[in-house]
C-alpha cells in the first residue's frame, strides 16, 4: 500500500494515490468562496474602521477608495 496522497489541481480535495479520486469541485470550492468572502469583508471592514479614524487619511484618494470598497461590500453582502 502506498502513502502518496493525489490532489484535485481544481479544488484541493485529497485521496490516496490508486484509489478512485472522484469527487465535485462544488461543494469544495463553495465552501472555499464563502470562507473567503467573509475573510475580505471582515478585513475590509476594519481597513475602513483604520481610515475612518484617522484623521490626517481622511481627505486621501486611498480613504475614498476604501469608503466606496466598504459600501460596495456592504450592498454586496446584503443581497445575498
Amino acid at each position: 500500500m502506498t502513502d502518496k496522497i493525489s490532489k484535485c489541481c481544481t479544488c484541493g480535495y485529497e485521496w490516496q494515490t490508486g484509489q478512485h479520486g472522484g469527487h465535485s469541485c462544488a461543494d469544495k470550492l463553495s465552501t472555499r468562496i464563502s470562507a473567503l468572502e467573509s475573510n475580505f469583508s471582515q478585513i475590509t471592514e476594519n481597513m475602513a474602521h483604520i481610515l475612518l479614524n484617522n484623521i490626517s487619511l481622511k481627505d486621501t484618494d486611498l480613504f475614498k477608495e476604501m469608503l466606496k470598497l466598504k459600501n460596495s461590500i456592504y450592498e454586496y453582502n446584503t443581497k445575498l
